[in-house]
C-alpha cells in the first residue's frame, strides 16, 4: 500500500480515479491468485474441520 501512498502524495490535488485505478492494479493480483486457487482453500478448510 506504499505505493498508494507515494501515487497520492506525487499529486497534491488528489485525483480519486488516479487513486482508484491504482488501487485497482495493487489488488489485482491478489484476488486473481485466489481465484485461481480457491478450490485448493476451500478444500484445505473443509479438511481441517475434521
Amino acid at each position: 500500500m506504499t505505493s498508494l501512498f507515494a501515487l497520492q502524495s506525487a499529486y497534491a490535488g488528489t485525483s480519486v480515479p488516479v487513486v482508484l485505478a491504482g488501487a485497482l492494479i495493487v489488488s489485482l493480483p491478489t484476488v486473481l491468485l485466489f481465484l485461481f486457487t480457491q478450490r485448493f482453500f476451500t478444500r484445505g478448510l473443509t479438511m481441517a474441520q475434521l
